[in-house]
């Protein structure tokens, strides 16, 4: 797996070296950058898949565009669509400071952040004050880890912070109870717990309703682009075909 996407980061870097490139007329390539991030976003067969490529493959059929999908670390990702070396960036939540360098398409999958614990060290997660002075890990930089920073500010500081690269190391760490508590995506935890196949985690705390939205590089995207893309979103939304796609994969459509 690791082989795999090595392969497809370093190809892409090369292709994409020269620097980012506008979408402004008919023809052009559009390039999405994304993470591994089941169940939304996973390499199957050997290939990028989910329900949020199935949403954005069909979007560019239904336009007519070329697109083509990169799997990169998360951190590379956001810095390519930042600079316009590629077009598009998903899965991605919506936070003030993103909406400098994005456009947000309409709401397309609906999921929550929560607190996930090791089952032989229980918590209180409410009110939010039973966390001051608790080690918590959280996946990042992310948006999950700027809503963490956010949380920290409200309890004065007092959390202690651990950043992991990859959840599997995240939630490896709390099976064995190192940590007091995970912040994660519910539905990416439940995920890589199945995967990892770990019996003493579980989901203990909701704290916010989140949504995944398709990102657009305001550099390297038009306006127009981004507007027409987003309205074949809404007709998907309207006909129902976001729905069977959500459904297909298991996951939960945004209204």
């Amino acid at each position: 797996m690791k082989g795999l996407l090595t392969i497809i980061f370093l190809c892409l870097s090369l292709l994409l070296s020269a620097g980012g490139t506008s979408v402004a007329a008919d023809g052009q390539a559009v390039r999405f950058a994304t993470e591994e991030l089941p169940p939304f976003n996973y390499i199957q067969d050997g290939k990028i898949s989910g329900p949020a490529v199935a949403l954005v493959d069909s979007v560019c059929k239904k336009l007519g565009q070329e697109c083509s999908i990169g799997l990169y670390p998360w951190r590379r990702a956001e810095a390519m669509t930042r600079s316009g070396q590629v077009q598009g960036l998903f899965s991605v939540g919506w936070n003030k400071p993103r909406e400098e360098w994005l456009y947000f398409s309409t709401p397309v999958f609906s999921t929550e952040y929560g607190f996930f614990e090791c089952q032989e060290n229980p918590m209180v997660f409410s009110p939010i004050e039973k966390l001051k002075g608790k080690t918590i890990g959280v996946y990042g930089p992310s948006n999950l880890s700027y809503t963490l920073d956010q949380i920290n500010k409200q309890l004065g500081g007092s959390l202690k912070i651990e950043l992991f690269t990859e959840n599997p190391a995240l939630f490896k760490k709390l099976s064995r109870c190192r940590l007091d508590a995970v912040f994660c995506t519910k539905d990416v935890g439940l995920s890589t717990i199945d995967q990892m196949n770990l019996k003493n985690i579980r989901y203990a705390q909701m704290q916010k309703k989140v949504f995944y939205h398709v990102g657009f590089s305001r550099k390297g995207t038009t306006e127009e682009f981004y507007r027409k893309f987003n309205k074949v979103i809404l007709e998907m939304k309207k006909n129902g075909e976001l729905d069977r796609i959500a459904r297909k994969y298991g996951v939960t459509p945004a209204h």
